[in-house]
């Protein structure tokens, strides 16, 4: 298993994007000072890059901005152009259809490994400047097709990959790092971008498992128990999987990285970076550490147990 810890983007390290801020084009108009805003108007705000729902209505006069009145405004998380530095699997960030989804960032330290989490797009490309140098450029194609026999082969639908990782990249000073996704005449979309140092916990052994959490609602007739409509929520994803430290020497880093990242989101890979393999996406986590046991069976190896919870 590979943790990738996400290096958080900032202001200073977003050098560019195809996505304006606001996005008038998907739907999003900036909050006015002292303007009346009717119950249920969405706005955003580009200084703080989230996006605000009015609870009541909004009276002309009121300069109160969104992000200080929780009782008057809902924030309803990142603006369009950050939703995939947010951190989590819950927005995307989404172009234009017939356009590519271009974006560069400067992480402001050495990196080896860049991943794309919740990808629409049928094309990705990784470009890697020192300057105005192009030092590394891959391309990958997202279109895949399971096939089993002939009949597949001639009548299954091809489908796109939704996750990618580039990994063992050089690690060069002052890097900066562009990612540009193509999907033809549909619009291309990304979730989470995850910029980092990865760090290896160990070796996946067998019998993972993957359980979670449907939040969907069945709502019931009162009187006669039918159902009348079913209310769908987000399903939550936890997995338990236990690692082979094969290297006792290594124990002090792996522990170190999970104290380190204790209360903040990051990627854990369960099979690295093989996305061939067709268990890649089940045990992509990208969320919380809920709970870790190392253990010394032998004085060369070791063991670590994990749960881990999507966000």
């Amino acid at each position: 298993m590979i943790v990738y810890p996400p290096i958080e983007i900032t202001d200073a390290r977003l050098i560019a994007s195809s996505v304006l801020e606001p996005d008038v084009a998907n739907g999003e108009q900036a909050w006015q000072s002292g303007q009346a805003y009717a119950a249920g108007t969405a706005v955003i705000r580009a200084s703080v890059h989230k996006r605000y729902q009015a609870l009541v209505a909004i009276a002309a006069g009121d300069t109160a901005t969104p992000e200080s009145s929780p009782l008057k405004w809902q924030d309803m998380g990142a603006t369009n152009s950050w939703a995939m530095f947010e951190r989590g699997r819950a927005n995307a960030t989404v172009g234009q259809a017939g356009e590519s989804l271009m974006f560069r960032v400067k992480p402001g330290s050495r990196i080896d490994s860049v991943a794309l989490v919740g990808m629409e797009a049928s094309y990705a490309t990784l470009r890697i400047y020192q300057g105005t140098t192009l030092q590394v450029e891959r391309t990958i194609s997202l279109t895949k097709r399971l096939v089993h026999n002939w009949f597949d082969y001639f009548f299954n639908d091809f489908t796109y990959q939704n996750d990618a990782i580039f990994s063992d990249l050089p690690m060069y000073e002052d890097a900066e790092v562009e990612v540009e996704l193509v999907y033809g005449d549909v619009p291309p979309s990304l979730k989470a971008l995850v910029v980092c140092r990865k760090v290896h916990l160990g070796k996946t052994m067998v019998d993972p498992t993957l359980s979670g959490a449907n939040y969907s609602r069945i709502v019931r007739d009162q009187e006669y128990g039918d159902v009348s409509r079913i209310v769908q929520r987000r399903f939550v994803p936890t997995t338990r999987q236990k690692l082979l430290i094969e290297d006792s020497r290594d124990a002090e880093q792996i522990r170190n990285a999970l104290i380190a990242i204790r209360s903040s989101p990051a990627l854990f890979s369960g099979l690295d970076d093989d996305t061939n393999n067709p268990w890649f996406t089940s045990f992509l986590i990208y969320g919380l550490l809920k709970d870790w046991t190392l253990s010394a069976p032998g004085l060369r190896y070791g063991g670590l147990s994990l749960e881990l919870e999507e966000l």
